[in-house]
Order: structure tokens, then sequence, then C-alpha cells
């Protein structure tokens, strides 16, 4: 764990020193040429597991945080690179049919999306893929992460809207590649979330 949390900050801190390198040497406008952006995303997940058999299982999807920081190359006037590195809360809350009782899953990520970003004025939309690093899993507050695969590839898509050069706000939505669970009595289990942040680009 140690070793992750030190390899995310190496790779945090070198998004940073970047961008802001590329901003003090860069002779491009935002209009005319390549340009580097640093910025941060705080806001919400609505997410759920999707395989779950609907004869003997309810899932509900749960709210939790979608926060974080990325890059952005915009390497012509209509589109753009962008590298993100975020903290984000997955799970259901599963309700089994035949005893009545919920099943509380819940698993924390860090999210590395590398998405395309074609720009239309003030619209922007987000495409490409993304990997989910675990960093920790619980069922009724027990720890489970044996359990599960360490790592989730999946797509990730949506759109968003700057209000100012620098403020906006973006929607997105995930759809996870990989099966959760190492075994599983279900043919496959995957993250699937609606995440609406707002962001501050630097």
């Amino acid at each position: 764990m140690k070793k992750l949390f030190l390899r995310l900050f190496t790779l945090i801190a070198f998004m940073m020193f970047t961008g802001t390198q590329a901003q003090k040497t860069s002779k491009y406008k935002k209009s005319s040429g390549p340009e580097f952006k640093f910025g941060a995303l705080v806001g919400a997940n609505y997410a759920n597991m999707s395989g779950w058999d609907s004869s003997e299982t309810d899932p509900k999807g749960i709210f939790g945080i979608n926060a974080g920081m990325y890059t952005y190359y915009q390497f012509s006037e209509k589109i753009g690179l962008q590298l993100e590195v975020s903290y984000a809360n997955f799970g259901s809350d599963v309700k089994l049919k035949a005893s009545g009782t919920t099943l509380r899953e819940r698993i924390d990520y860090v999210a590395i999306p590398l998405l395309l970003k074609p720009r239309f004025d003030n619209f922007y939309l987000t495409a490409g893929p993304q990997l989910m690093i675990m960093l920790s899993a619980k069922e009724d507050g027990h720890d489970i992460k044996d359990s599960l695969n360490n790592t989730d590839f999946g797509l990730t898509g949506g759109l968003g809207y700057y209000f100012t050069d620098n403020f906006g706000i973006d929607l997105r939505y995930v759809h996870g590649m990989s099966d959760i669970f190492k075994d599983s009595p279900y043919e496959k289990l995957t993250n699937t979330a609606f995440a609406g942040r707002i962001f501050y680009q630097f």
C-alpha cells in the first residue's frame, strides 16, 4: 500500500510540474496551438454493480465521493488529451430476496482514465479507457480485499461545460469490463457509475 501511494504521489507531482513548466515556456495561446493545463475535480459517484442474478438479488446504487486532479494537453483549437488521477467510491447495496438481508458492498479505487477531449466552444466531450486500482473493499464492514481482483479496466465517457475559462462541470459514465470478484457464483460482476463533478483549471 505504501508503494502504491508513493507511485501515485510521484505521478501527481510529475503532472503538476509538467503542467506548470509547460505554461511557463509555452508561446502559444489556447486558440492558436498546443498548451498544457492542470486542474482539480471534486464531486460524487452514483455507483452500482452489474451482473447480479435478478431472480435472487435486488441491487441498489450507492452515492460516494469522486475527487482528483488532471493534466490536459490541448494540441489544437478543437481537441486535446486529458490524464486524470482520482479517488472514487464504488459498490452496491444488494438485497437477498430469499432472506431479506442486504449486503453492503463498498470498494474504493484510484481511477486513472486517459481521455480524448474534443471541444465545441464552451462544451466538450470525453471518451477513453480507464484503469482502476483497488485501495480497499468491505462487505458489511468486513474486509474482503483478498476476494477481489486488484485492478479493473473499463471505458468512460461523458460531457462537460466551461462556465468560465477556469471553472466548469463534468458529467461522466464509467463501465467496468473486468470481473470484480476472483471467485463468484455469478457469471460476471462489473462496476458501473455515473459521476458529476465541478472542476477548476489553472
